[in-house]
């Protein structure tokens, strides 16, 4: 089941196609004149932002799996056991983006930043033409600004999210702990030897809680300061309309 679960969560390689394939239409229609160029954007921003989504919610799911995994390794694997099949026997993994996933996150920047540059090349060309700025236009040519500031901060605030839902896994399902020799037999009983002969499930995780930690702390701080330049900006854009 958790195999058949990491396999449909890293199957995502369709959606980067997808988004670059709409970005790239909704542009066009812009570029042509049959979308207004704002509100263009603003689609163009929703598609790839929603694919940070489903990679950041793929990658939370896919590392769950591989723990789940590594739970069960450690019921059949001893400390020994690293030399002959691989260095992270038992371990949950770090919570980092998979490298697969990785790239298609790339990919979205890329859109997004495309999705940008068209925007101000439109916006300067727009100034340029216009003498003066009333409230309508102020508010359909600011509002892209406004969504990128709170796309931006929904998703720092759901991967932050995520790594506390991976941290409360980490620390509620640590697994069985592992035998330090294959000459110790477990029996149905998986609870931590009293002879010393299983390393604890929670020592065995430590660096893995640790690093989630401080990822979570990062991200945090991350948050809490594009949430700061995000009212800044709405703040900055309300009174612009006060006064347009």
């Amino acid at each position: 089941m958790s195999v058949k679960d990491l396999e449909r969560h890293l199957r995502v390689g369709w959606q980067t196609i997808a988004q670059a394939g709409a970005v790239v239409g909704v542009i066009a229609l812009a570029a042509r004149g049959y979308l207004p160029v704002p509100i263009a954007v603003l689609f163009a921003l929703l598609i790839p932002f929603w694919g940070a989504l489903n990679i950041i919610d793929s990658n939370y799911w896919s590392q769950r799996a591989i723990g789940f995994l590594a739970n069960v390794e450690a019921v059949y694997f001893s400390q020994s056991d690293v030399r002959h099949f691989h260095p992270y026997v038992g371990h949950h993994p770090r919570y980092k983006l998979l490298d697969s996933l990785k790239y298609q996150l790339w990919v979205v920047i890329g859109l997004v930043g495309v999705v940008v540059a068209f925007f101000v090349i439109k916006a300067l060309q727009w100034a340029d033409k216009s003498g003066s700025l009333d409230r309508a236009s102020l508010a359909l040519w600011g509002s892209p600004i406004v969504a990128l500031c709170l796309l931006l901060t929904i998703v720092v605030w759901v991967y932050q999210k995520r790594a506390r839902d991976y941290h409360d896994f980490v620390s509620k399902s640590p697994g069985p702990g592992i035998r330090t020799g294959q000459t110790f037999v477990r029996g149905v009983d998986l609870t931590t030897d009293p002879e010393g002969n299983v390393i604890s499930a929670e020592d065995w995780q430590h660096e893995t809680k640790k690093q989630v930690e401080r990822a979570i702390r990062r991200w945090r701080v991350a948050k809490w300061a594009i949430l700061l330049v995000s009212l800044i900006v709405f703040g900055l854009y309300l009174i612009a309309l006060v006064r347009g």
